[in-house]
């Protein structure tokens, strides 16, 4: 059977929220790198001519939700943090 740290296991959950907090700064970073990419394919659709519209409106709307998630998981990291200052 495993037995409590003596501080009731706070090292190793302060350990896992700081290997969750690396992983989303790489989300982040990955989001962002899809955000750029499709705002230059937004504006190099709408230069085009011939092409809808709306392909050109699909790419901008991706570069929005990419830009949504990244800025989500900022709000998600604030929210876990707040809940850990008030355990213990």
């Amino acid at each position: 059977m495993r037995r409590m740290a003596p501080d009731h296991g706070q090292a190793e959950a302060a350990r896992v929220f700081a290997s969750h907090v690396a992983v989303w700064d790489q989300q982040r970073e990955a989001l962002r790198a899809v955000a750029r990419v499709c705002r230059r394919q937004a504006r190099a659709l709408w230069g085009m001519p011939g092409v809808d519209p709306r392909a050109a409106a699909l790419a901008a709307q991706l570069a929005w939700e990419a830009d949504a998630w990244a800025q989500r998981t900022y709000e998600v990291e604030a929210a876990l943090q707040q809940g850990e200052g008030t355990r213990g």
